[in-house]
């Protein structure tokens, strides 16, 4: 039996990462960013003469991570004893709006055997950056990328520039001239005519070319690289002049590509011709009992049952097992993993047991130390697992028997092989798309990308995967008869191997980036698969398939065009002409009746209420439950502003512009959270989104709710506390609060759901309303009673019912605890402060344990593009903590404790004001706030560790919410700025609103971002967005303010009291 192994090897050029030019514009003449095209640099060599130290330098292009080339003729002049320390490589990289500026040493060079041989001093030297010391290998990073080597795909060759240092304004400055080709005979006729053709300073075969728009001719130095822009934005070096005529003269570049051999072996250090190392493995079965594994090449072994000695080598690893049972009959299994920096040559089983058996021998040699392989964590895939060597530099032996043995059975396996010195060649993977300096930083790398962690990840080659989302036009589809239309999802897989951009696709799989092997689709399936529209292609679907059958087949068609292969993963829906006009003609549901007929009651109830208002006038004996229903009356009790009254109260006004600010940003967060949920065409934006600043502030949005909690408990305590000096408290009275409360929030909450349910999916139209409107609106009608009763946070917690409805439950149950406890311990109000701090630690300590032990994350962790894109449904950590009520536990006791610390100063008439310390502590908390929020950089790069994840998830949002405590107080107590602003009339109405529009904001921010089209988002995109939806909610707020929630609290406090 044979097995053919090939093994390859070399500088896989294709797949180092080189420097992306994210310029489009090409200025001739110096280029003012010196940071542009960062491989091109400068070769500096200090020497002592006569007292002073000298510079002489030469121009550089960076290939590799590990090297560069230059000039022959003028590295040569360095002598190797006095190359380190005293010779750099001079870079400069662009870091945002800054230019960096690194100096590299040059460890060695080698120069051409051109140069050697003295066939011409025309030629390069390589310039080795790294040396072959372990140590330097292992701590090697490049500071920029490396400029790409012309080893395969296109550019156009007609677009070409010579790039090159110019000092001529005193400073070093980057210059560049547009070029095109010269025909070599035109080249040597001038350069014979000028004079300028000696032997020994003739290039070998060069690439010869001339500045496009200047005639008068120059001299260049040497180090002019000659480019050419690929279309996906990558420049690929074509050739390196030395010093020659330029500009107007034609310039002799040393053609690169003819150099790529020999840059390979150096680099390698294994000459190119022993890359393809074929060979075959023999086995052979020498008895029924005993195999041999052998190189095929080997000569037959003389000895029976021996590996040949000259050609087996050293014993690498030996072993014997002895199998024993009670039983006449048994199955035995032998493997073993052997993992070695070795070639293993032979192996050698022999098994020894009562009967015959049927025995079976496997060994791969998996590896060769020379591959470049995957970088750390990389997936792997057909005949790229064996590429993990590289990270290794080992070779796995696998060997697997199985046997059939009575009672005893011994094995014995013997590998022999030769071991193999590794070479250290650089690590293509260590290197970034940003020309960032980020050593020593090697413990926060994205270890699957090879890039530090405060660096955001990408780059052109993204450009070439897949679209993510995808819609074509809903509605003219279905306006045809035979139209069919179908939305899903589908999981890729490449149809052959390598498939390097889905293998790029699969590295890219983190928390920063959506999961790009998995497509969302809209197809019009009747239109781009029909027997018309697959004519071209030589190929046709068969109508007789179900419509989830053709949706898939016409998907993968499209995929294979880029060798992919797409199964249907989920399907949405499939919708013809006929379904459209199905829907259109579906009797409405009990639950839309139902809603109508409270529409319509509750306006009329206003009418009557109205009507009768005017005509009662200000009679004291007029009737309430009618009078309660008053648009004027109703609409005076929200605008108007009380002056004067309970001191205590006024010093809470506040508050007011706090809560309409801290809703400002909630329903900025959910305007962004909401573009995630939709077709996207520049996915891109959104998973830099997660890993910007204001993305970090985004994911901190559940802060903000506990500061919600907070502040009611915080009322609810002090409230309680003034109302305790006229009456005294009693449980006994926690059914009433419990019911005053419940006909606050009630009203209002079953009437967005109501809407939510019935009418809000008819407010717009397209292939997405249903996957998200839909779904919401389908969770209303099966949770509505879960709603009603306000358990929602409770019950069926991955289905969404207008998505910012669980806070009031978590609200309501904070309440009750709020005022349970105030209600027994209000007499003994310095027992329960500290009974409500030793709380709130245990609450704490209680949330890290669970989390610790259920292994809930964090938001900031939970916060990536998929997690948000499905709003956290699939994930315990937020439906089982963010949004539960013993979450919030730790925010509800410090409102109390606020809330008995406020009134004690009041009771004492301390004046914070005074101390001047408080001041100064009262003004810096606010940036500390948005300062903490930030933190979240911080517990992503240690998310790693359960224990800090743990310790982050317990202070996190109990620490925000000490902060704001702090604020508040200051607010109360300090006349400054700070009280001016959010003591502001304005804000007293928006915030007796705010219940409204925390509930109202969700379906209208959901209403304006569906579109029957994927569609590009931004900055910008999200800002009109978040403003139309602040605009419309508030509009839309006022009436349901004024028709349903203040007469409807009116109307049911005159029935119960």
């Amino acid at each position: 039996m044979l097995f053919s192994v090939q093994l390859g090897a070399g500088v896989m050029w294709e797949r180092l990462r080189c420097s992306a030019d994210a310029e489009q514009t090409m200025p001739e003449g110096p280029v003012s960013d010196i940071g542009r095209f960062p491989w091109l640099g400068l070769v500096q060599h200090s020497f002592y003469i006569a007292g002073r130290v000298h510079f002489a330098i030469t121009g550089a292009v960076l290939i590799h991570p590990g090297f560069a080339i230059a000039a022959a003729e003028d590295i040569a002049r360095i002598e190797p004893t006095e190359l380190k320390n005293n010779t750099k490589l001079i870079l400069w990289g662009s870091k945002g709006k800054e230019n960096q500026k690194y100096a590299v040493d040059v460890m060695d060079y080698i120069l051409h055997p051109q140069y050697q041989e003295r066939l011409t001093f025309a030629t390069i030297a390589l310039l080795d950056l790294v040396g072959w010391s372990e140590t330097q290998f292992n701590d090697w990073k490049a500071p920029v990328l490396p400029i790409c080597m012309p080893v395969k795909g296109g550019g156009l060759f007609t677009d070409m520039y010579a790039i090159k240092f110019t000092d001529t304004s005193k400073e070093m400055q980057k210059e560049v001239y547009k070029m095109k080709f010269v025909d070599d005979q035109d080249c040597e006729e001038f350069y014979y005519k000028a004079q300028l053709s000696y032997g020994k300073t003739n290039p070998v075969n060069p690439v010869c070319a001339v500045s496009e728009n200047i005639t008068t001719p120059c001299v260049w130095d040497s180090g002019t690289a000659l480019v050419t822009r690929q279309s996906w934005g990558f420049w690929k070096l074509l050739g390196f002049a030395l010093r020659s005529p330029g500009c107007g003269a034609p310039t002799r570049f040393l053609n690169i590509h003819d150099y790529l051999p020999w840059i390979n072996d150096v680099i390698s250090r294994k000459a190119y011709e022993d890359y393809e190392d074929v060979y075959k493995l023999a086995m052979r079965r020498l008895s029924p009992y005993k195999f041999i594994l052998f190189k095929g090449t080997t000569k037959l072994p003389k000895g029976i049952g021996q590996c040949s000695r000259r050609a087996r080598g050293s014993v690498l690893y030996k072993d014997s097992s002895e199998f024993n049972t009670n039983s006449n009959l048994a199955q035995g299994f032998f493997h073993i993993e052997i993992s070695h920096i070795a070639s293993f040559r032979c192996v050698e089983v022999n098994l020894d047991c009562k009967i015959r058996t049927n025995a079976a021998i496997w060994l791969e040699h998996n590896c060769h130390p020379d591959m470049r392989g995957l970088a750390y964590n990389q997936s792997r895939a057909g005949e790229r697992e064996r590429l993990l060597c590289f990270v290794y530099f080992k070779t796995s032996a696998f060997v697997e028997v199985r046997f059939i043995f009575s009672f005893s059975a011994t094995i014995e396996v013997t590998l022999f092989g030769v071991h193999e010195t590794t070479r250290n060649i650089p690590n293509p993977f260590k290197s970034t798309q940003h020309t960032t300096a980020w050593w020593p930083t090697t413990s926060k790398f994205i270890m699957s990308q090879w890039v530090p962690t405060n660096v955001w990840w990408y780059d052109a080659e993204t450009s070439s995967f897949p679209k993510l989302f995808q819609l074509d036009d809903y509605e003219r589809c279905l306006a045809k008869e035979d139209g069919l239309y179908c939305l899903g999802t589908f999981d890729l897989t490449p149809t052959k191997l390598p498939h390097t951009t889905y293998d790029l696709m699969k590295a890219n799989e983190s928390y920063r980036h959506f999961n790009r092997t998995r497509i969302h689709r809209g197809y019009c399936v009747s239109d781009r698969c029909s027997s018309a529209a697959l004519a071209p292609f030589n190929t046709t679907l068969d109508p007789a398939n179900s419509p989830e059958q053709l949706f898939e087949r016409c998907t993968d068609f499209y995929m294979q065009a880029e060798n992919y292969h797409a199964s249907l993963k989920s399907l949405d829906y499939c919708r013809t002409h006929s379904h459209i006009i199905e829907a259109s003609e579906r009797p409405p549901t009990s639950a839309e009746v139902i809603f109508k007929n409270v529409v319509y009651t509750l306006i009329i109830a206003n009418i009557v209420g109205t009507i009768y208002h005017n005509f009662a006038g200000d009679n004291p004996n007029k009737n309430k439950l009618l009078s309660s229903f008053s648009i004027p009356d109703n609409w005076r009790r929200l605008t108007f502003i009380r002056e004067g009254g309970d001191p205590r109260q006024a010093a809470l006004v506040p508050m007011e512009g706090l809560r309409v600010m801290a809703l400002g940003f909630t329903t900025y967060a959910h305007a962004c959270v909401i573009h995630y949920m939709y077709h996207i065409k520049n996915p891109e934006y959104l998973e830099e989104l997660t890993q910007r600043m204001d993305g970090i502030y985004l994911s901190a949005g559940t802060s903000l709710i506990q500061v919600f909690v907070m502040m009611t408990s915080f009322l609810t305590g002090y409230n309680l506390l003034i109302y305790s000096q006229k009456q005294e408290l009693g449980l006994h009275m926690l059914p009433l609060c419990i019911i005053k409360r419940l006909v606050r929030i009630t009203p209002v909450h079953i009437f967005i759901v109501g809407f939510a349910a019935t009418w809000w999916l008819d407010t717009r139209g397209g292939p997405l309303v249903s996957t998200t409107i839909g779904l919401e609106s389908e969770a209303c009608t099966s949770k509505f009673w879960s709603h009603v009763f306000l358990v929602n946070n409770i019950v069926e917690t991955d289905k969404y019912c207008v998505v910012p409805t669980w806070f009031l439950p978590v609200n309501m149950h904070m309440y009750i605890v709020a005022c349970a406890f105030t209600l027994v311990l209000w007499r003994r109000r310095c027992f329960a402060v500290r009974l409500y701090l030793v709380l709130f630690f245990v609450t704490c300590l209680l949330n890290g344990f669970v989390a610790y032990m259920k292994d809930y994350r964090s938001m900031i962790y939970l916060a990536t593009p998929e997690h948000i894109r499905r709003i956290f449904r699939d994930n315990l950590s937020f439906t089982e903590f963010y949004i539960s009520s013993w979450g919030a536990l730790p925010a509800c006791f410090l409102g109390l404790i606020l809330a008995h610390i406020q009134f004690a100063l009041d009771e004492r008439k301390i004046k914070l004001s005074d101390y001047k310390w408080f001041v100064y502590l009262h003004y810096t908390m606010f940036p500390v706030l948005f300062t903490w929020a930030l933190t979240g950089i911080y517990a992503r790069e240690h998310s790693s560790s359960d224990l800090f994840n743990a310790v982050y998830i317990a202070f996190d949002r109990p620490l925000f919410c000490i902060l704001m405590c702090i604020g508040l107080l200051g607010a109360f107590h300090i006349d400054g700025p700070i009280r001016k602003f959010y003591s502001w009339r304005g804000w007293r109405t928006m915030a007796r609103m705010s219940l409204t529009v925390m509930l109202l904001h969700w379906c209208v921010d959901m209403t304006i971002a569906t579109r029957s089209v994927a569609y590009g988002t931004s900055a910008t995109d999200m800002l009109v967005d978040w403003c139309a939806t602040n605009l419309i909610t508030y509009v839309l707020a006022v009436p349901i303010t004024v028709l349903v929630e203040i007469p409807m609290q009116r109307f049911i406090e005159a029935l119960i009291f």
